[in-house]
Parts: structure tokens; sequence; C-alpha cells
């Protein structure tokens, strides 16, 4: 809800009624969807929670976790575990975001030996996320699915996508070859894989994309 009277103080006018402008109107969607990290680690702080069964209506949680958590049990089977485990999850990934935004080596160094098991730290992540959105709505994680956003996000994190940056020995097809095209389409794992290739000395790449 917006205070007309409070606006109408900002922009120096001496009634409500001179606001020309119709406050905008937010969804819950609009106001979710634009909710930060931060204040969902802070809406499962533990300040919100009670053990105590005669005081749980005056609380968030736990009575409110199978509302907000469609399949709770993708974190915990235990409404009190799986609060405090998301809210470890959540403050896992947003850190992880942080070192992204600020160019920070997106493979976990204590994990890492060589690259393989580089990128399998970057996978865990995407395993960690995937698992989130699971258990808040198994719609959205769903439709994700349907669009490929974790196959794609799995395929950009693997040593094939990784060598197509670091070796610049690509095939060269010769494209008289009957059935090329197939060939290229059956080197991409179903999809799964980018095929480099050079193309009049220029270098390529040969993608599915659905």
């Amino acid at each position: 809800m917006f205070n007309t009277g409070g606006r109408s103080v900002r922009l120096g006018l001496s009634n409500p009624t001179l606001v020309t402008t119709t406050p905008p109107v937010f969804s819950h969607d609009d106001i979710i969807a634009a909710t930060t990290f931060s204040t969902w680690e802070n809406v499962f702080l533990e300040a919100l929670h009670t053990d105590n069964n005669s005081e749980k209506n005056n609380y968030l949680w736990p009575n409110s976790l199978p509302k907000a958590l469609r399949r709770l049990s993708e974190i915990d089977h235990k409404p009190i575990e799986a609060r405090r485990t998301l809210l470890n999850l959540l403050k896992e990934i947003r850190d992880y975001r942080n070192r992204l935004f600020h160019h920070d080596c997106i493979w976990i160094k204590i994990k890492t030996v060589d690259k393989q098991t580089a990128i399998e730290s970057i996978r865990e992540k995407i395993n960690l996320i995937e698992k989130i959105i699971t258990s808040i709505s198994p719609v959205t994680n769903r439709a994700l699915n349907a669009w490929g956003m974790y196959a794609n996000a799995r395929r950009v994190c693997s040593i094939a996508e990784l060598s197509v940056y670091t070796n610049l020995n690509y095939q060269v097809p010769n494209i008289t070859t009957p059935g090329l095209l197939g060939q290229l389409l059956h080197q991409t794992n179903g999809g799964k894989e980018f095929v480099p290739i050079m193309v009049q000395n220029e270098a390529c790449i040969f993608y599915k994309l659905r």
C-alpha cells in the first residue's frame, strides 16, 4: 500500500490530490521476484521459529513450512532441520553468487586437483540450486527442466565445453560429405555438448539448440 500523502510531501506538493500519477501496484509474484538473497536468509532465521506448540500461531515457522516448501522432503523430512538446512544452503549459494559477481574463480579450490574436479565443484552448486528450487516449487523446477536450463548449465560446466576454449585444434569437416550435419548432430551427444569445427579458417561451434 502506498501513502499518497507522503508522496505529495516528497514531490513538494501541498495536497495529495495534486499527485497526478497513479501509484504502481505490485503483485505477490513481483514482490517475491524482487526479494534479495539476504532477505530470504533473514526470513528463515531462528527468531521467526518456535518449538513451543502454544506459541506456534505467533511465529512464521514451523507452521508455514509446508506452504513455503512444497517438497519439504527434498531438504529434510524433519521440519526443524529442513529450515536450518535450507538457511545454510541459501547462504552457501549467496556467497557463491557474490564470488561470481566479484569475478573470483568459480571452482572450489579446496576440492580441486585437476580440470575434472574443478568442473565437479561447480556442478555441485548447480545441483544445490536445483534442490532448493525443487523444494520450493516442483512446478517451477519441471518448467526449468523442460526449458533445458539445468541441462544447459551442466553442458557449459563440462570438460568438453572447457576444451572448446583451451584446444584450438578443431576438426575441419568436408562440407561435401553426405550426411555431414547428421554426423555433427550425433557428436553433440543429444545436445549435451558443443562440437567445435573450423569452417573457412574460422572457429565455429555446432550445437543442437532444442
